[in-house]
């Protein structure tokens, strides 16, 4: 029996601590807060999550909203807590920009003790060969900034669904979190190192496909970002 704890069944139980031997609970807001209040009950089956990391329904609309760094400590938290099923709700909406974080997240729930940034290289190197060096510092470029800004943008990100939802669109939070995540110096530098791996000799057809996706994802964020400067 998997039971989802959810709404009024978010807080764990106070008057018993065991379960019966056929139960499994999915812990339905994937934060460590809310993990730590199940972490002493004993559930036969154990644990699995519902995350909200990604999907289109962010605030901050189809951009990038997390670093690799994060993602990797959220991956590890999760085993830390025995954690063996997840539900994402909402993923790979932006393959191109979002690639390595992707796989930094899954990467880190088979080996917890990876390495992020070697990685982060793994996937460049496998993605965009010999532009991998350069894709590398692109995804770099705008990855130290989402981590700087991490605690700042995270209501901002994470906001979803109901009164929440229209309550901060009213207040255009999500427009003002958005220009303080991407400053023109930052988005200049980025589309400099695309070029440059865009002109790379020897990709192949796949590399260059891989480019291609990247190029549409960056160039959206660019024209956001305009409309929301003018705005």
């Amino acid at each position: 029996v998997h039971i989802l704890s959810y709404g009024p069944t978010h807080r764990p139980p106070r008057d018993f601590k065991t379960f019966p031997s056929n139960v499994m609970i999915e812990v339905c807001e994937g934060t460590e807060e809310t993990l730590r209040l199940w972490h002493d009950f004993k559930v036969p089956h154990g644990l699995t999550t519902y995350i909200y990391l990604w999907g289109n329904y962010k605030l901050v609309g189809l951009t990038p909203r997390h670093s690799v760094r994060e993602l990797a400590e959220t991956a590890r938290m999760y085993l830390r807590y025995g954690v063996h099923g997840i539900y994402r709700c909402g993923y790979g909406e932006l393959w191109g920009l979002e690639g390595p974080g992707y796989y930094v997240f899954n990467r880190m729930l088979r080996d917890p003790k990876a390495d992020v940034g070697a990685t982060v290289d793994e996937f460049c190197t496998a993605a965009f060969g010999p532009a991998g060096k350069t894709m590398l510092k692109f995804y770099d470029t705008y990855d130290v900034r989402l981590d700087r800004i991490r605690p700042v943008a995270k209501a901002s990100i994470d906001a979803s669904g109901g009164e929440g939802f229209m309550a901060t669109f009213a207040k255009e939070a999500n427009l003002a979190m958005l220009a303080k995540m991407w400053p023109q110096d930052v988005l200049r530098e980025m589309g400099r190192l695309l070029e440059s791996a865009e002109g790379t000799k020897g990709l192949s057809a796949r590399q260059t496909q891989r480019l291609k996706l990247v190029r549409i994802e960056y160039d959206s964020l660019v024209h956001l970002m305009r409309v929301i400067s003018r705005y």
